[in-house]
């Protein structure tokens, strides 16, 4: 097994290396390379050769360093799948780290960035010549398999898993065109890299939170090519899935983990993330893997503290990668106790003391893994949890009524708070998401609550479901009461499909022999309507395939892809202003910070229902206070996008500053002048010097 898994291994690399190579002998040896063809121009070959080495290097890196980690501290074997993802996770959290000094010192540049790779010569080498596969030592609590064609559920499962996934993974080679990548998440590692360090930016909201994975993008991004951490977050989905499967042999069976992550998979707000340069997969990638090494902890009967270290490295992680990784840390630690009470202190296999201790093996890496975050933000604008507790902390750039109108803004979201609401998501978040903060911002299907209720006919449901159960409403809860945004209960929804997947194979399991060959069909059956409900509630990524594809192979313009297919309604702004204003132009971006394209310098606000340019403009006593105001921090140019002043953005910003027109229009009419008007999107120029 060892030999043929090191064959696999070797075969794919070396026919990905035998391919990009005969791409681009055959690209460079035409002139003119066969539009529609399979051959790519030579430019396009360079970029996916960047992208592909770019996201290759990294991921083994990451792996390796996990491997040297592991094999230091002499962390329990696993079987083969788990190991790879647990070492991978492993690998990102101690990079993590490595990145984070690179940006506090000044090195965060390719020439300090590349080397990085060189770590995972030795642990790569090491593992080829001693490589062990141990057994998955979860199978002995597995229930019995239903007597199902495996071969056939296994076929459908791998051809459907094929289907939702390809044009997801088109998708995440396009160039980056989710609003948040165009903000923040590829803009601040851009930023990084080229200053080399942190930097402070007073405006944008998001570059003063944490923000680990955004520093491995920048790795990545530092390659050449920016479709690379899309990629990379793909991967991170893959390797999700993967450990719910795991996960659900482990301790329930294949048919379980065959419905889990199909349910996983076949959702549009998975394929959405996946695509994307966001943060939100990698938050999943994390908790479930602190779920899971908890769930070692226990099996190990509370003898092996390291897989509590591992468990706290994983949810500092989440943590560290975003201030929503709080909801992971919370389920996490009640989880954690309740196994403690319910296993150890009840049958008083522990002392009090012990368990105390215990919870402290798992709570000292979540704060290792956070605390450079609280020290950087500490530093840069005085307020170690930025913007939070403004009321204890303060902070740089910020103010009470910026806190009320952050609450405010949060509060609107979702489709209430009140106890009745809490009941009504599991029939509102499948039913009535979409794409607007009232919808909840994105779209799930029905197979994660609606099964739900048949786990009441189960009988005797192990522990290890109760665990899931209380975990998944402990995460649920703490996501409602915040910030209802869907994508935010990403890790959450992990364990709800899995609970799912439980919910809809116990009863199989349990009429097994009364349905005897129907079992295979009714599975095969579940599986396509699982895919099929996910691919007709948001069926965009399979109609535009084509045209995404175009893109990729160079056979369509970019900026026609992001302006007509993606909406982009300011790229032709932008491309205005790189091709005409002169190089020491600073535009200020009023209801429109998307300016990762942008290749002038710009001041926007990150958020615009929590604008602090707003209420500049609205305090000032005249004109020439703002001209002298912006004057000062270098401003030559406004942007303002019109469109969203007039919508939901301007509607909130008028309840909180309602003077802000009024002296916008006064600062216009005096010191502005119109350049360029696209669509709704002006750009004016200051006048004098």
């Amino acid at each position: 097994m060892a030999n043929k898994g090191k064959v696999i291994i070797l075969s794919g690399v070396v026919l990905i290396v035998v391919f990009l190579l005969a791409s681009g002998f055959f690209a460079l040896r035409d002139k003119d390379p066969v539009i529609g063809g399979i051959f790519l121009s030579p430019e396009r070959i360079k970029f996916l050769i960047l992208t592909f080495l770019s996201v290759f290097v990294v991921s083994i890196s990451c792996f390796s360093l996990g491997l040297l980690i592991w094999d230091i501290f002499r962390f329990p074997e696993l079987d083969n799948l788990q190991l790879a993802i647990f070492r991978s996770g492993l690998g990102c959290a101690g990079f993590f780290l490595v990145l984070m000094m690179y940006a506090a010192i000044g090195v965060f540049q390719p020439l300090f960035l590349h080397p990085l790779v060189l770590i995972s010569v030795y642990p790569i080498f090491r593992y080829t010549r001693r490589h062990h596969i141990k057994h998955n030592q979860l199978q002995q609590q597995c229930s019995p398999t239903p007597a199902v064609n495996h071969y056939l559920v296994r076929s459908v499962f791998i051809v459907l898993s094929t289907v939702v996934l390809f044009p997801v993974f088109i998708s995440s080679l396009l160039p980056p065109n989710h609003w948040d990548e165009l903000v923040y998440q590829l803009t601040i590692p851009k930023k990084y890299l080229a200053t080399h360090r942190f930097v402070y930016l007073p405006f944008l909201l998001y570059i003063n939170t944490p923000h680990y994975l955004n520093l491995l993008y920048g790795w990545l991004m530092s390659f050449g090519s920016d479709v690379a951490p899309r990629m990379f977050h793909f991967l991170m989905g893959i390797a999700t899935a993967l450990l719910i499967w795991s996960l659900c042999v482990g301790y329930w069976d294949k048919l379980t983990a065959y419905i889990a992550v199909i349910i996983f998979l076949a959702t549009p707000l998975m394929a959405m993330e996946m695509s994307t340069a966001l943060v939100d997969i990698g938050l999943a990638y994390f908790f479930i893997l602190a779920f899971v090494a908890l769930l070692h902890w226990r099996d190990s009967g509370a003898k092996e503290k390291k897989w509590l270290i591992l468990a706290g490295i994983f949810a500092g992680a989440q943590l560290g990668c975003k201030y929503q990784g709080i909801y992971g840390v919370l389920s996490l630690t009640l989880l954690l106790l309740i196994i403690l009470f319910i296993e150890f202190l009840m049958p008083c296999r522990i002392t009090f003391s012990s368990a105390l201790a215990t919870v402290f093996y798992f709570i000292i890496p979540v704060i290792v893994l956070i605390l450079p975050w609280l020290i950087k933000n500490l530093i840069m604008v005085h307020n170690p949890v930025y913007p939070n507790l403004y009321s204890v902390f303060g902070g740089k750039y910020w103010a009470n009524e910026h806190s009320i109108q952050m609450k405010k803004w949060l509060g609107s979201m979702g489709m209430g708070h009140s106890v009745v609401d809490f009941f009504l998501l599991f029939w509102r978040l499948p039913m009535k998401g979409w794409y607007l903060y009232s919808h909840f911002a994105g779209i799930l299907t029905p197979f994660y609550f609606l099964p739900l209720p048949l786990l009441l006919i189960v009988k005797k449901p192990s522990r290890t479901t109760f665990y899931l159960l209380i975990t998944a409403i402990v995460f649920l809860i703490s996501w409602f009461l915040g910030s209802q945004q869907v994508r935010f209960l990403i890790p959450g929804l992990t364990l709800f499909a899995i609970l799912s997947g439980v919910a809809i194979s116990r009863p199989l399991q349990r009429y097994a022999h009364q349905l005897s060959h129907l079992t295979e069909g009714f599975v095969i059956v579940v599986l396509v309507v699982i895919t099929a409900t996910g691919i007709f509630a948001e069926p965009k990524d399979f109609i535009l395939l084509g045209k995404r594809m175009a893109v990729i192979f160079d056979h369509a313009d970019t900026d026609t892809y992001l302006i007509k297919e993606c909406g982009i309604d300011n790229q032709r702004m932008i491309n205005f202003i790189n091709r005409t204003l002169p190089p020491d132009a600073r535009i200020l971006m009023l209801f429109d910070n998307r300016g990762y394209y942008l290749e002038r310098d710009y001041i926007a606000e990150g958020t615009f229902e929590v604008s602090r340019i707003c209420a500049i403009f609205a305090k000032a006593k005249s004109p020439e206070d703002l001209y002298k105001f912006w004057r000062e921090r270098g401003v030559t140019h406004v942007l303002f996008n019109r469109t969203y002043w007039r919508g939901y953005s301007g509607d909130f910003i008028r309840n909180f500053y309602p003077d802000f027109e009024k002296k916008f229009n006064q600062f216009i009419e005096k010191y502005l002048q119109l350049l360029k008007e696209m669509n709704g999107i002006m750009l004016y120029e200051l006048k004098g010097k």
